[in-house]
């Protein structure tokens, strides 16, 4: 492991995930906060609520992404459910509403960023790839069949990811400490600043808040590499290889005090802990919580222990409901969401992406094995989830992103284990703001085991146009190998008659503000904790505003208000239309503000003709003195004498 290096700080990385909308003269109008502030009157909001529009808010595939395909758990709800209620509200929901607010990602394929992962979706891309030399030699183990060797030479790797550097300056954190670190601590820690830039959260303000922190964890391939060798020894092993520290590295380095918790359920442990930070936000433990998860793979140990379970895909490709389907591929990801009450989130004129209905948690029991799932359970748990929405009509849920060997996003993204479930809400949030199902990969024969006709379930294979008989309610379900269950319910923002502005250069919600857009200079503020990471926030936010030039009010809005302020600073005036010439300063400004000191001469320095030379070779000079004079002799009691031409020690005249 190499020693860390500066010059990649998370801060450059969301300039490409678009800005936040300037508020306006309408802010507190848009707001809503007179209907919306208390619980119940958003419940109300949303029984009034006007029918979606079926098409996206300009007309093409912005960044959003969804599923559409379902289980057989959903099958027999929908046959069992006996409603016949005509909107998803049928009783008043028994817990309030939680709002996504800010997301961030490094998924399979280079993405790095939300309108990134919409166009992979949208587009029916996949991350699926050779296994990178930097984890470990794909054909040294390739060997089919045989014991202690993998099955495939392919998976779902993250693009463009330095493992083994991170910037030293952003943290604190020396570079021995980062050297030791598991890749999946480090990673987590730029995701999670990336996804507080996405909510608009300024992190000096959120220190000694009751911030929670819950992260999802499956393996960890660091603490059997690293600690191989037994002579290979460091005072870093404690804090940088155990999964218990994930939550706790992220509450210290931000000064979060809310609770500091890691999950590990196996596949289902990014949505338990979503779950576990909307209860606490609700019982009043923290204020808001990050939600995060990490998978990356640095060996085959894990994949050759999957592979003795039978469940690793020969063909390293996820097959999602499809006759052909073999087992699942390894994927890797990085996710993390920044979720907080819905109420609060208008009151604070945050970002809302989406809204979190309800989540629910079980386990399966006693089944036929202990990693069999259990179809009762799943049953159970699904119902609770749209009793606890106050949902009766299972026919209104749009979509259900479904769980198991290699389904839905896993078909972009590969399986990534424990990190899969907070990728699939990202998915569906998308979906939900788009209005738009992306297609399934890989899908050509469906499995016969799946009674698609009889419980009317599709798999898409193209992007199709939000249903006009369904409301902008999905679900997401996940289940652990051992049998540890967890399903969310999102909600559009739209359907809670909140819009959040411009996110990603798209309009969510249903708000539209007017305002002059005609070219009009902007200030742009940029900082960063170092000379190089400034270098590329600059290239980051300029070509940005090449591909979103509409966005250059947004941009000065955020880049001032919405952003941490570093010591290295530059700053921008333009009005979209003149060439981009950003002036940085000649040296990083003080941490804390310089106090200031007046310092007066006195009545001494004086002697013959002094400043005469200066009046005589430097006009500026000459200029002032004569303006300086100007305002003297404008006072009341103003002076009988001039500052140009008599000494004030009598000597001689001076005359400019």
């Amino acid at each position: 492991m190499s020693d860390a290096e500066v010059g990649n700080q998370p801060a450059t990385k969301e300039g490409h995930d678009g800005f936040h909308r300037h508020p306006g003269p309408e802010r507190d109008q848009e707001r809503r906060a007179d209907t919306m502030n208390e619980f119940p009157k958003v419940i109300e909001l949303n029984a009034n609520r006007h029918p979606a529009s079926e098409s996206t808010a300009n007309g093409a595939p912005m960044n959003g992404a969804s599923h559409g395909a379902t289980s057989n758990a959903q099958c027999s709800i929908s046959n069992r459910s006996g409603s016949s209620h005509s909107s998803t509200t049928g009783s008043r929901p028994t817990v309030e509403p939680v709002a996504i607010c800010g997301m961030a990602m490094r998924l399979p394929g280079g993405i790095t960023d939300a309108a990134g992962f919409w166009d992979m979706l949208y587009n029916g891309r996949s991350g699926r790839c050779k296994v990178p030399e930097d984890r470990y030699n794909a054909e040294t183990w390739y060997g089919p069949g045989k014991i202690g060797h993998t099955a495939s030479k392919f998976g779902y790797f993250l693009d463009n990811v330095d493992l083994a550097n991170m910037d030293s300056s952003f943290w604190i954190m020396t570079k021995k400490e980062i050297g030791a670190m598991d890749p999946q601590q480090r990673l987590t820690l730029e995701v999670v600043y990336e996804c507080l830039q996405s909510a608009g959260q300024k992190t000096d303000e959120l220190r000694g808040k009751k911030v929670g922190v819950f992260i999802g964890t499956f393996e960890g391939d660091w603490l059997e590499l690293d600690g191989r060798d037994p002579q290979h020894h460091h005072m870093y092993r404690l804090t940088g290889y155990g999964d218990y520290m994930s939550a706790n590295r992220i509450n210290y380095e931000f000064d979060f005090v809310g609770p500091s918790v890691t999950i590990r359920t196996a596949c289902s442990s990014s949505l338990t802990a979503l779950h576990d930070a909307c209860h606490s936000i609700l019982t009043g433990e923290c204020e808001s919580a990050v939600v995060a998860c990490a998978n990356i793979i640095c060996s085959p140990r894990t994949t050759m222990t999957m592979q003795e379970q039978g469940v690793m895909s020969p063909s390293g490709l996820c097959k999602t409901f499809d006759a052909d389907a073999d087992g699942y591929a390894r994927g890797e990801a990085v996710s993390a969401i920044y979720v907080k009450k819905l109420s609060d989130a208008i009151r604070d004129g945050d970002p809302i992406r989406s809204v979190i209905r309800s989540t629910a948690i079980n386990a399966g029991g006693k089944s036929s094995t202990l990693t069999a799932p259990k179809t009762a359970a799943h049953e159970a748990l699904i119902r609770r989830a749209h009793q606890l929405a106050g949902i009766s009509d299972f026919s209104k849920t749009a979509m259900i992103e479904c769980h198991g060997t290699g389904t839905a996003v896993k078909t972009n993204l590969g399986h990534s284990e424990g990190a899969s479930g907070l990728s699939s809400v990202i998915k569906m949030t998308l979906a939900l703001e788009n209005e738009t199902i992306p297609p399934n990969l890989n899908f050509t024969t469906p499995n016969p085991n799946i009674p698609f006709k009889k419980c009317k379930l599709a798999v898409p294979i193209e992007p199709r146009p939000w249903p006009k008989d369904r409301d902008h309610v999905v679900g997401v379900n996940s289940f652990g190998i051992g049998g540890s269950n967890a399903h969310v319910l999102l909600s559009s923002a739209s359907s809670f008659g909140c819009g959040n502005g411009k996110v990603s250069g798209q309009q969510q919600g249903n708000v539209e503000e007017a305002y002059d857009a005609s070219p009009r200079l902007r200030l742009l503020l940029f900082s960063a904790k170092h000379p190089k990471a400034l270098q590329t926030m600059l290239s980051q936010h300029q070509a940005y505003h090449l591909s979103h030039p509409s966005l250059l009010r947004d941009m000065s809005f955020s880049l001032a208000l919405k952003r941490d302020v570093f010591n290295h600073r530059a700053f921008c005036v333009t009005d979209g239309v003149d060439d981009w010439a950003p002036v940085v300063s000649p040296r990083p400004a003080a941490r804390e503000p310089s106090k200031l000191i007046f310092v007066f001469s006195g009545q001494g320095a004086q002697w013959a003709r002094m400043g005469m030379a200066l009046i005589k070779q430097v006009p500026e000079f000459r200029q002032s003195l004569r303006d300086l004079d100007e305002f003297l002799h404008m006072l009341p009691d103003g002076p009988d004498w001039n500052l140009i031409g008599k000494s004030r020690i009598q000597t001689s005249t001076v005359y400019g």
